[in-house]
């Protein structure tokens, strides 16, 4: 049975046959009338761009039509109408005086400890070519090196006060009045005049030079910082060890003590070494051979042997200090 609603529907269909086909029909007419008119492709522009192809990857766009008399300088700058973009200066790092570029651990200096010659060998490995390598020497406080001033100072107030990032003792010194035995040279200033000695010496660059005693007097120009310490252990990757000839007869230097020493390796490295059991020049030598030293020189020994690396104090002396040799990275 039909409903009133179908009947309707059944009489529109009739009364409108295809209204809706025709109402369509119209709407498409009226949206193509707006459409604006375009004009066939110019059979001449498309042969022009297909042999220009090649072109266009090479030199950049095609501009098309006539630009004869259009100024396309807008579009397209001459290079002395571009502006050069401004020069980005990169931060350069600031290496202070006294004190490391970051305060974490780096490569550059490390620690190791091995068993050489039935003895433990504490060693400091540095890196000096390293850009934030430096290696110098400290006074301790209120010290005037020029006036011949060498107090003495604790090695841990020497490292709460430079905050180094490794550090070792120097060479000997006297116990009375502080000064040293060996010649020393801060930030191109010859401080102190002593003994000769073998003399460690850094360039501006932080490169390692070992200059060893001939009987004449040492220039140190070009010399960032230097220290003279002895008796020499190794010389070019030898045993070289002449204690009485350069000057140290100190039965306590030539006996068995606790030792220190410093040494460059044959790869360029800077190698701080302790030995904590007393031993003689001669096996110390021979240790500094093991660890792959080219060069290397005694420093002060016994009470005054000390080694610290990144916070910890591996070797502590018994005695206050009046100098001691910094590491900064």
């Amino acid at each position: 049975m039909m409903t009133r609603r179908m009947k309707t529907r059944l009489r529109r269909r009739k009364a409108w046959p295809g209204g809706y086909r025709l109402l369509v029909a119209l709407c498409c007419l009226c949206a193509i009338a707006l459409l604006p008119c375009h004009r066939p492709a110019d059979e001449a522009g498309l042969s022009r761009v297909g042999a220009n192809w090649q072109a266009v990857q090479d030199q950049g766009p095609v501009i098309y039509g006539d630009w004869s008399d259009a100024d396309t300088s807008l579009l397209f700058p001459q290079p002395s109408q571009v502006r050069p973009e401004p020069e980005v200066s990169l931060p350069q790092v600031i290496v202070p005086p006294f004190g490391n570029t970051t305060p974490n651990r780096s490569p550059h200096v490390t620690r190791t400890w091995q068993m050489i010659g039935g003895v433990g060998v504490n060693v400091v490995w540095i890196d000096p070519e390293a850009p934030t390598v430096r290696v110098m020497v400290g006074f301790a406080h209120n010290a005037h090196p020029q006036r011949g001033y060498f107090p003495f100072e604790s090695f841990q107030s020497f490292m709460n006060r430079y905050q180094p990032r490794a550090a070792i003792n120097g060479t000997y010194f006297h116990l009375s009045n502080g000064q040293p035995t060996g010649t020393l040279v801060r930030f191109d200033t010859y401080l102190y005049q002593g003994r000769c000695g073998t003399a460690i010496c850094f360039d501006e660059k932080g490169k390692v030079g070992f200059r060893f005693p001939d009987g004449t007097a040492q220039g140190f120009g070009g010399i960032k910082h230097a220290i003279c310490t002895g008796p020499t252990l190794v010389k070019d990757a030898a045993l070289y060890l002449h204690a009485r000839e350069e000057g140290f007869t100190d039965p306590a230097v030539l006996g068995k003590a606790r030792r220190s020493a410093i040494g460059q390796t044959c790869s360029d490295k800077l190698i701080f070494v302790t030995v904590n059991t007393p031993i003689t020049l001669n096996k110390l030598a021979n240790i500094m051979l093991k660890l792959g030293s080219r060069h290397a020189a005694n420093l002060d020994g016994g009470s005054s042997s000390a080694l610290y690396s990144n916070g910890l104090y591996v070797t502590e002396p018994s005695r206050r200090l009046s100098h001691v040799i910094l590491v900064y990275d």
